[in-house]
């Protein structure tokens, strides 16, 4: 009869906590990516209307040196 060895590695109570791990590193991975995602979103969001900002300001300045702006 031979005496069956399981490698600690193997054990039941490793491998349920090698999930266990899994499971969690990928809901940290999914909650980071999620935050980092809606972050850059906002980033973008305040460049563009910063830039309109100043392309409607520099408009209104060249239609008043030109004398047509009519909106006064």
């Amino acid at each position: 009869m031979k005496n069956r060895v399981i490698h600690m590695s193997m054990a039941p109570k490793y491998v349920k906590r090698r999930k266990a791990a899994v499971v969690v590193m990928a809901a940290l991975l999914i909650a980071f990516g999620g935050a980092l995602v809606l972050w850059l979103d906002a980033s973008a969001e305040s460049a563009c209307v910063t830039q309109l900002d100043g392309k409607s300001t520099w408009a209104v300045q060249w239609s008043k040196e030109r004398g047509e702006y009519v909106y006064e």
